[in-house]
């Protein structure tokens, strides 16, 4: 969960922040710097609505990952586009996949968290939006310093780079995040269920703790 917030808080600023320069590249009139900022925004609507449905009907994991590569892809992808057709594109992409894929990874964090601590962990996890926020700010200060790249490739370096966190994280959580055991228990799924309680229970320490449900 945390990563996806840190793909979040990185988009957000750069998203904004990148304009000056393509103004400069692509002579982009006001309004359609506006659409290249609010077309995201109009991708994390629309996910949103339909994230939950998804995330119910093919479950809580599947959906998240889908959302993450979908995020790395639109990121990595702006930053060959050549016109703003194409940007816009790529950041609708980019919101609908981030909208996609908040619903069911809060659902996936409450079902598998517990109950007592669940909330801290669900805080700390939103300061992967600050440091997000955070590392394009560097990025930004070591390329466009004055938000004006001095060439065509900077604001294209900028956005490939700012999708390395999450492209190294997406290995881990690909061969560590569990399906929600809750999701998995009211689908019928009971031996799955418990496979991924008592991995998580191992996780901690507290294997042994682990009962089987009653027949």
């Amino acid at each position: 969960l945390g990563t996806l917030w840190l793909a979040d808080g990185c988009e957000v600023l750069l998203c904004s922040s990148i304009l000056k320069s393509l103004e400069s590249s692509w002579g982009l009139t006001p309004m359609l710097q506006a659409a290249l900022v609010s077309t995201v925004f109009v991708g994390v609507l629309i996910g949103g609505l339909l994230g939950g449905h998804f995330a119910d009907t093919l479950g809580r994991r599947p959906v998240v990952l889908a959302a993450y590569i979908g995020i790395l892809s639109a990121s990595f992808g702006s930053s060959f586009c050549t016109g703003y057709r194409s940007m816009i594109l790529c950041r609708f992409i980019l919101g609908l996949s981030f909208g996609g894929g908040t619903p069911p990874m809060l659902t996936l964090f409450a079902e598998s968290s517990p109950k007592v601590g669940g909330d801290q962990l669900l805080n700390v996890s939103c300061f992967g939006w600050a440091l997000g926020e955070i590392y394009a700010g560097l990025l930004l200060l070591w390329y466009m310093p004055n938000l004006m790249g001095a060439t065509d490739s900077a604001w294209r370096w900028i956005l490939r780079l700012s999708v390395l966190p999450n492209a190294v994280a997406i290995v881990p959580m690909y061969l560590f995040l569990q399906e929600s055991p809750l999701y998995l228990y009211v689908n019928g799924r009971v031996p799955e269920a418990m496979e991924v309680v008592r991995c998580i229970t191992a996780f901690n320490g507290q294997a042994s703790s682990v009962a089987d449900p009653p027949s």
